[in-house]
């Protein structure tokens, strides 16, 4: 059903399907994903520890570990955090009364940990993790959706891969896949090498000897982009001179017109008008998930080759003005971080210098401006906010996060 749902748009407008309320959930922090054991000692316990939670106030009764594929399951201990507010009653003469001692219902998560020795993690080839609810309601083995492709609560599992580095038993640990269009999981690597994500299998494994290992190798999803039916070559002066209302724009040396998905991007048609004859390589792969860069293949439109102009001036002169203001809807620039106030335990401004001290920012009221930046792993970020400068703010530009 949730592939029909990519096609029928009327199920996103059912209300049966509106979620009101979740359904029982757990998860594995510890191991992390990428997390290397080195075993001295396979006596000694090694403490796995995780979360879980429930919809409706439901309490999480039950969270079970599994280290043999879901054969046999042994009970973890819970503690639930909430429990201390129901210990006392708080009341305060500005903010009233929290009276939760006579209350049993559960919203937040509770926290789960299990003891294990070494021995038996070099034992299994997974860790599996379920949790069940006070309503009998447990996580199922299999991947299951709504109608709209969410609220799926399969076992939560983390692959173990044995190996020898530096001649020291190693074990690694990995997660099935990272948050956001971060590569990496043993979902990816499933689905790389033709194995059944759905119903994973994972046997015996290994990895090589080395320093760092072998890490994994993630799929090019610009194979995916590209159709292998265009043999058009466009330039670079071609490529600057098609008009930026009907942007084209390259990723990874090849070109895509992005005009006919303006209106149905999600992200808005400035953020495509944005790189606009240009190299957009990293700022889409950074965001873009696996179906969405599945997609660009319909909207590619040839390779780019090499011209013999050297112009790289901007198609726009303004940009370079030194009277115009900072925020160009066109073009990407550098900002310094000045410094970060504290609103509260959770809430500061960054501050960032213009490239002038008198230069004028040049935010129109409402308008949010895209932010990029590159973590010292080499992945690109990007984001969209909406700065809390004034309208004639000038020299500096800031961001309430």
């Amino acid at each position: 059903l949730p592939e029909q749902a990519r096609t029928e748009k009327h199920w996103w407008y059912d209300p049966r399907y509106i979620i009101t309320d979740l359904n029982v959930n757990s998860a594995i922090a510890q191991p992390d994903h990428d997390e290397r054991l080195i075993i001295s000692n396979a006596e000694e316990v090694y403490s796995m520890k995780g979360y879980a939670y429930a919809g409706g106030g439901r309490r999480v009764t039950k969270v079970e570990i599994s280290l043999d594929e879901g054969s046999s399951w042994k009970l973890a201990d819970i503690v639930y955090p909430e429990d201390l507010y129901r210990a006392v009653c708080y009341s305060d003469p500005i903010f009233g009364t929290l009276d939760l001692t006579e209350r049993e219902t559960s919203f937040c998560w509770c926290f789960w940990s299990y003891e294990v020795k070494v021995r038996h993690l070099t034992e299994s080839n997974a860790i599996i993790v379920r949790a069940m609810d006070e309503g009998m309601c447990v996580q199922q083995s299999q991947m299951y959706w709504n109608a709209t492709g969410m609220m799926n609560n399969w076992y939560f599992r983390v692959a173990i891969t044995k190996g020898v580095i530096e001649g020291r038993e190693v074990l690694h640990f990995e997660h099935p896949t990272m948050a956001g269009t971060v590569a990496g999981g043993w979902m990816e690597r499933f689905k790389s090498t033709g194995q059944d994500i759905l119903d994973p299998s994972f046997g015996t494994q290994s990895i090589s000897q080395g320093k760092e290992g072998v890490p994994l190798k993630a799929n090019d999803d610009a194979n995916e982009m590209i159709d292998p039916a265009v043999t058009r070559k466009i330039t670079m002066d071609e490529l600057r001179a098609q008009d930026r209302e009907k942007p084209w724009f390259v990723v990874k040396g090849e070109v895509y017109d992005g005009t006919p998905f303006l209106e149905e991007h999600p992200g808005g048609p400035d953020s495509i008008l944005l790189v606009a004859g240009e190299n957009a390589t990293d700022d889409f792969m950074a965001i873009h998930s696996p179906e969405a860069k599945a997609k660009m293949r319909k909207y590619h439109i040839g390779t780019l080759v090499e011209s013999n102009s050297t112009r790289t001036a901007s198609a726009d002169d303004s940009v370079d003005d030194p009277s115009a203001p900072f925020l160009h809807k066109s073009t990407w620039k550098d900002v310094t971080l000045l410094n970060v106030s504290e609103i509260s335990p959770d809430s500061k401004i960054f501050r960032f210098a213009l490239d002038k001290p008198d230069r004028a920012l040049g935010l129109p009221v409402g308008q949010h401006v895209f932010v990029r930046l590159t973590r010292k792993n080499g992945e690109a970020v990007q984001r969209a906010y909406t700065p809390v400068s004034l309208q004639d703010a000038q020299g500096s530009i800031d961001f309430l996060v």
